[in-house]
This record gives C-alpha cells, structure tokens and sequence, in this order.
C-alpha cells in the first residue's frame, strides 16, 4: 500500500465489518493484512505522467498521476513511479501511453491543419494585396 504523503495515494476506509484478532501466527495474520490492504489499492486510470528527479538523487524517473477506484475527488489523485505502486498494473500504463500517442497524432496533425490554412491565407492576402497594386498602378 503507497504511504500516505504529499505525493502518495489516499488513505482508504474499509468497508464495514468488525476487525477481529487473529488466533494465528503473526505472520499469517501479516500477510492477510497485505493482502487486505492491496486489494484496497485499485488504480483506475492514469491522468497524467511527468519526468521527475527522486528526492534522494539519481536519474529522473516517469511518474503517472493515478485516479484510484472509489475516490473522486481530486485531492485523492496521487503521483506513483510505474515501477513501484503501479508494477502491477502494466495494462494501465500501456493503455494511457496508447492513448498519449493517438492524442499527440491528433494534436499535430490539426496543428499542421491550421498551419496550412493559416499559409493559405496569408498567401491569398498577398495576392489580393500585389493585385490592389497592380490596380492602382493602371489607373495612374
């Protein structure tokens, strides 16, 4: 389970139930806690992702901005390395990097669009110009 923090995952409320003392091994009754507490922390979807440099140094490191199952509000969205809390969600940051990709494709093919259209009509406004010219220059 991500630790509670500026940058970590929201603390869920476990639904219902009285909690009851195990008559088993500590670590028996650990290791139902991890379980428990995992299955508690369910990514729903990426948002977004930024390269940041860890806070003990080294490499800068992808994190994902992840919306969790059963929270909505936005405070409750939290930053997570791809290699720590979402390991076991690989098929999440592959759908939001497919995404990501068909996005970006949109984006610059409208962008060359209206680079074009804007070429157009700077070209157009030219010759509407050069032909006022010509114009004027056969009425002197």
């Amino acid at each position: 389970m991500p630790p509670k923090g500026k940058d970590q995952a929201p603390k869920k409320r476990a639904s219902g139930g009285n909690a009851q003392a195990s008559s088993e091994g500590s670590s028996a009754s650990t290791s139902k806690k991890a379980k428990h507490a995992e299955s508690m922390w369910v990514p729903e979807k990426i948002l977004y992702k930024a390269l940041r440099k860890p806070e003990e140094g080294g490499p800068s490191v992808m994190h994902y901005k992840v919306k969790w199952q059963g929270f909505e509000d936005e405070k409750d969205e939290s930053w997570e390395r791809a290699d720590r809390n979402l390991k076991n969600h690989p098929e999440l940051v592959q759908e939001y990097e497919e995404w990501l990709s068909r996005e970006n494709t949109r984006l610059n093919k409208e962008l060359a669009e209206k680079k074009a259209a804007a070429a157009l009509e700077a070209q157009t406004r030219m010759q509407e110009k050069e032909k006022e010219k010509a114009a004027a220059a056969e009425e002197e």
